[in-house]
């Protein structure tokens, strides 16, 4: 093959590194070389100037335009780009940059979707879970209780003032032993008090929560109209445990020993 110069004729030149090689191979040498990749009207765009002809696809790969190519404004020969062409490829390359921006915001929309599913999610099962807490009364914390304070006298003094529609809980301490009662008043206006602890089911030591005008046990779930604690528990099975009051005046009289004895229900 005849040179032309300092070039062989039909060849074209690499603008990237100079060296002289057919259009045919052109594409292949900056794919490979230079890691550049062009489309197949881009490359003709290079080597029409030069007269030697347009290579053909390798392997039917559709190149993409190449950024380093399009900043430096190369084309075959070692002439520049005319500005419309230069404009032509930097609108498709921001079309191309504009098109990632959109699909990487549309994957942190769905990312930020299914992280507020899981939050929401989450939160309903803890308000679930919270309400079956409640329903059941499976509250493994006892009410805060009023330490009946130790005197030398065989009574314990309550006045009635103290004892309203929501409930009381009172502790009182024998050798380090807990003993918790309450009292409430019931829908009939009188005092009602018992033992925190169930006659059938006390070592389960979960005592009794409120709710509206009855009592309910912690532990088996049975519900006790208010109305009618303070009595004896002459039907068995599940009771807030007897505790026998009296009245004087505008207080409430209860024995020590009388508290003292269901010792062992709380130990």
């Amino acid at each position: 093959m005849t040179k032309k110069g300092n070039e062989k004729t039909g060849m074209t030149t690499c603008n990237e590194c100079g060296c002289s090689l057919k259009p045919d191979n052109l594409a292949r040498h900056l794919s490979k070389v230079h890691k550049i990749e062009l489309s197949q009207d881009e490359i003709k765009t290079l080597v029409t100037d030069s007269g030697t002809g347009v290579p053909t696809k390798q392997n039917n790969i559709q190149h993409s335009p190449s950024k380093s190519l399009s900043n430096r404004g190369l084309s075959s020969g070692g002439k520049k780009l005319s500005k419309k062409e230069k404009r032509e490829l930097r609108r498709h390359q921001d079309s191309k940059k504009a098109e990632m921006r959109k699909l990487e915001f549309m994957r942190r929309k769905r990312r930020n979707a299914v992280f507020a599913s899981i939050a929401i999610i989450a939160l309903v099962g803890l308000v679930v879970s919270y309400n079956m807490f409640m329903m059941n009364g499976d509250d493994s914390s006892n009410p805060v209780a009023k330490p009946i304070p130790q005197t030398e006298s065989n009574e314990i003094v309550i006045p009635k003032s103290e004892i309203t529609e929501d409930v009381r809980f009172y502790k009182y301490d024998v050798n380090g032993t807990e003993i918790r009662i309450f009292g409430v008043r019931g829908s009939d206006g009188k005092e009602h008090f018992g033992f925190d602890a169930c006659d059938s089911c006390y070592q389960a030591k979960k005592g009794y929560i409120q709710q509206g005008d009855i009592m309910k046990c912690n532990n088996c779930g049975d519900e006790f109209e208010i109305n009618s604690l303070g009595t004896e528990n002459t039907a068995g099975g599940c009771w807030p445990s007897f505790l026998e009051i009296s009245e004087d005046g505008d207080n409430i009289v209860i024995k020590r020993e009388d508290i003292e004895e269901k010792k062992f229900m709380f130990e």
